[in-house]
């Protein structure tokens, strides 16, 4: 390996490291860039019980992932290579009893370069691989498909957001409780929000494709 791949390659990791969005450049697209762990990130379980965050990070969709790093990008950054970042977070649930019947998810925002829809989803592989593995293109995967637990619109304008979590969550989350398990993972993936003009467009189209049919009918 060359002094110069190495060397570059570590000004990147460190740009990622201490925030991601330092030098946001034209073509970004991500949500909590130059974030670093937070009190505000919890879950807010039956209106009365706050679970920390305990750990938090990315996986790149080329597989990297850094285990020390605790930022938790997630979408497209073109200033970190050009690549698509999901994000997850772990909570120890060993002090949590059952029935958990309501629970939210408050994030600190950081950086918000666009408007992207944020969806919250299950992760279900092995923990200690997710905290640890350097590469895993299995991971990046799993934390933006399977079950969705909720998700909403992330704007440039807000600074701490709670996203409400479904019946998929609550019931997975007290599974993982009454099986003793001590954590749980949360997975997260962005899909950019369409423009008004776009979604016009699809509105006049479907409009269209309705009067078609109906003079068909006719």
């Amino acid at each position: 390996m060359s002094m110069n791949f190495r060397a570059s390659t570590l000004a990147f990791a460190s740009a990622l490291l201490f925030g991601a969005s330092a030098h946001a450049m034209e073509g970004d697209a991500y949500i909590f860039g130059s974030s670093i762990p937070s009190s505000i990130n919890a879950l807010h379980l039956n209106d009365t019980q706050v679970v920390q965050v305990t750990n938090s990070g990315w996986y790149r969709e080329d597989a990297w992932h850094i285990p020390s790093n605790e930022n938790y990008i997630a979408g497209y950054c073109a200033n970190c290579g050009g690549y698509l970042y999901n994000n997850f977070f772990v909570f120890d649930i060993s002090g949590v009893t059952v029935p958990v019947t309501s629970a939210t998810l408050t994030l600190d925002s950081f950086d918000v370069t666009a408007p992207l829809q944020y969806t919250l989803v299950d992760y279900t592989g092995n923990v200690d691989t997710l905290l640890n593995s350097s590469s895993d293109a299995g991971i990046y995967a799993d934390l933006g498909t399977g079950v969705t637990y909720g998700g909403d619109l992330v704007s440039t304008s807000y600074t701490t957001k709670s996203f409400a979590l479904n019946g998929a969550f609550l019931t997975n989350l007290n599974a993982a409780i009454a099986a003793g398990q001590t954590r749980f993972v949360v997975g997260g993936t962005t899909a950019p929000v369409p423009e008004a003009g776009t979604l016009a467009y699809l509105a006049l189209g479907l409009s269209f494709g309705a009067i078609m049919v109906r003079r068909r009918a006719a």
